[in-house]
């Protein structure tokens, strides 16, 4: 859900709000999304999303959550998640990403307030509309958005404070809910990752089933499974919507060539590039990179 650089390392890199200070809070919109659907990622920041308008459908490790207006969800770091609409109605939503450690200065006190209540907590947490916990965080949600729409830049101090209630009141959630948390098998997890993170790595290259299948030390069947069953996508369907991902993001962000971008992207053939970028975004190359130039322009 969140704007994300192209990816050399085991996780997404998130573009936050200013550089060296990991924080991101966006407003966002489904429709921003191809097919109204992201594509599945991590990374090692807290998530948080408030529904402001709509509902989302939203994943994390395989599990589906239906969110509506005034819902909350709170991701926990290193998971794998997205959010789609499977009927293909609009939805406005709060995106905000932080890593807690940033709050303390002293590593015995990051390993108590941060690392303990991370391993303690689930996958995610949920919290519905017009209870007390969801008031409370959607208030302090708002309250940062509205600070980073107005100044992130003389605001920040009022919205480290905000983080800062924000991680109190989760980590008091997740104490007083400790016991009904039960511990996950997550051996086919980590090996889903590890093969994202061969795509990730080396989506520029040709890259066949059984090298995706090595990466995860799993065979191609159970590859294809755990795509499917996880993620409802092949390994080959992930590997060319990457691609196109990236493909995209280089023609908004770069001044290179369509050739360029699609040799650099992992496509042979400039005529099937331009065939599945035009599938899946509507546009051709050459249209979605004047489009957005006239956008921000």
């Amino acid at each position: 859900m969140i704007d994300l650089e192209i990816m050399k390392d085991a996780s997404e890199i998130v573009h936050y709000d200013e550089m060296g200070i990991p924080i991101y809070i966006r407003r966002g919109v489904l429709s921003d999304y191809p097919d109204m659907r992201a594509l599945s990622h991590w990374h090692a920041d807290i998530e948080w999303i408030y529904i402001n308008d709509g509902v989302m459908n939203f994943e994390v490790n395989g599990k589906i959550v239906l969110l509506s207006a005034g819902d909350c969800i709170m991701v926990n770091s290193k998971q794998l998640h997205y959010g789609f609409s499977k009927n293909h109605m609009e939805c406005h939503f709060i995106n905000i990403l932080f890593q807690p450690a940033m709050l303390y200065g002293n590593e015995k006190l990051a390993a108590r307030f941060v690392n303990t209540p991370i391993n303690l907590c689930p996958e995610y947490i949920v919290f519905k509309d017009g209870e007390t916990d969801t008031m409370e965080f959607a208030r302090i949600l708002n309250t940062m958005i509205c600070l980073k729409e107005e100044s992130f830049e003389k605001n920040l101090g009022q919205i480290l404070d905000a983080f800062r209630l924000l991680w109190k009141k989760t980590i008091q959630f997740i104490f007083d809910n400790e016991s009904v948390y039960a511990l996950t098998d997550n051996t086919d997890l980590n090996a889903l990752k590890a093969m994202i993170s061969f795509i990730q790595q080396n989506y520029s290259h040709i890259i066949s089933l059984d090298e995706i299948a090595l990466s995860g030390a799993v065979s191609r069947s159970k590859c294809c499974r755990l795509f499917k069953r996880l993620l409802d996508i092949t390994p080959n369907e992930y590997l060319n919507t990457y691609r196109l991902e990236i493909a995209a993001y280089l023609l908004r962000n770069s001044s290179s060539s369509v050739t360029q971008i699609a040799i650099s992207c992992g496509f042979n053939h400039l005529s099937y590039f331009t065939k599945s970028f035009s599938e899946k975004y509507n546009l051709t190359p050459r249209k979605y990179r004047q489009h957005h130039d006239i956008k921000n322009g």
